[in-house]
C-alpha cells in the first residue's frame, strides 16, 4: 500500500515539476515578444542610414527597447547578402572566415570596420556590412 502511494506522489510531483517549466517557458516567450515581437513603431527617418533607405526588404522600425530593428530580419539579411557581396567576399577572405550565414555574421560585424585596405569603395562597403549588422543583431531578443 506504501508503494502504490510513493507511486502516486512520485507521478503529481513529475507532473508539477513539467507543469512549472512549461509554464516558465510561455511566460519567457511572452515576455520576448513583448520586447522584440510585435512592438515596431515607426521609426524616424534620421534614424536609418542612406545605403539602406528605399528598399521594400530594408524596412524598419523601432522595437520596445528603443532600438532600431528590421521589420523582417530574414528578408534584409538576404537582401544585404546581395547588395554588399564584394564588401562580404573581401572580409572573409581577409579574416578567413567561414561563409556569411544567418547563423554566422558576427565576425562580419567585427571585421567589417577593421579592413586593412587602400580601396576607399571597399572600405565603405564593408563599413556599411558592420553597420547593417549592428541593426540586424538589434532584431533578435538576446537569449
Amino acid at each position: 500500500m506504501k508503494k502504490h502511494r510513493n507511486r502516486w506522489v512520485c507521478f503529481i510531483l513529475s507532473i508539477l515539476i513539467v507543469s512549472a517549466a512549461a509554464l516558465a517557458l510561455v511566460f519567457h516567450q511572452n515576455r520576448m515578444e513583448d520586447l522584440y515581437g510585435n512592438g515596431i513603431s515607426p521609426i524616424s527617418e534620421e534614424q536609418v542610414p542612406d545605403f539602406l533607405a528605399g528598399k521594400p526588404a530594408y524596412a524598419m522600425g523601432v522595437n520596445s527597447k528603443g532600438m532600431p530593428v528590421f521589420e523582417d530580419p530574414d528578408a534584409a539579411f538576404a537582401e544585404a547578402t546581395m547588395d554588399f557581396q564584394t564588401g562580404i567576399a573581401a572580409i572573409q577572405e581577409q579574416f578567413d572566415l567561414e561563409p556569411f550565414t544567418p547563423s554566422n555574421w558576427e565576425p562580419y560585424k567585427t571585421y567589417g570596420a577593421q579592413i586593412p585596405t587602400e580601396d576607399e569603395t571597399l572600405r565603405e562597403e564593408c563599413m556599411q556590412v558592420s553597420i547593417f549588422l549592428d541593426f540586424y543583431e538589434n532584431s533578435f531578443p538576446n537569449t
